[in-house]
């Protein structure tokens, strides 16, 4: 299995690309793209031919995967996570931007 996590759209021309280069030559089976739009019909038809090539090309939005995530791996999982990203963004090197930018995101979560 091979995963790729994408800011940019999923588009047709993008799953063909990724096909051609990476999921064809390595004879990956099960490829996910993690993203966050959903894909049109017409991305979707094209997984759907890589299926009958027998790899399966899946696509996730990645906030609802995470979302999935922390609620199934229980209070000690979700307080390893905790630990681990305080960890992470009082590292030194950690840019200030990304610190402000998770801030913000926390604030929506807990503001009513």
């Amino acid at each position: 299995m091979a995963a790729e996590v994408t800011e940019r759209p999923i588009l047709k021309s993008r799953v063909v690309s990724t096909f051609q280069t990476k999921i064809a030559p390595q004879e990956i089976e099960d490829y996910m793209f993690l993203g966050y739009d959903k894909v049109d019909d017409e991305v979707m038809q094209q997984a759907k031919q890589y299926f009958a090539q027998g790899h399966e090309i899946n696509f996730l939005e990645i906030k609802g995967w995470i979302l999935v995530i922390l609620a199934t791996i229980g209070k000690e999982g979700r307080g390893a996570f905790n630990a681990e990203i305080a960890e992470r963004l009082n590292a030194p090197d950690m840019p200030a931007a990304l610190k402000v930018a998770w801030n913000k995101q926390i604030e929506k979560l807990t503001s009513v």
